[in-house]
């Protein structure tokens, strides 16, 4: 999970150099390792499209990233 976690982190900087209000806020989300264990399935999804995943591989990502091997 660090590792994906670690892109979507990635992809959370990127994005806030264009729009700083909405991903300031993703960025400090993303901060914790395990805020997808704590945040909604709905919530997890509005983040995962916020940072770009492709709808299609929504269910994908999320499921890797609530996997138990991935929780701390």
């Amino acid at each position: 999970m660090i590792k994906l976690l670690d892109k979507l982190r990635k992809q959370a900087d990127i994005l806030a150099k264009i729009d700083p209000k909405k991903y300031t806020l993703i960025q400090k989300i993303l901060k914790n390792d395990n805020c997808f264990f704590e945040i909604s399935i709905e919530e997890s999804y509005a983040i995962l499209r916020d940072l770009k995943v492709k709808e299609e591989d929504l269910k994908l990502v999320y499921m890797r990233l609530i996997s138990k091997e991935n929780y701390h």
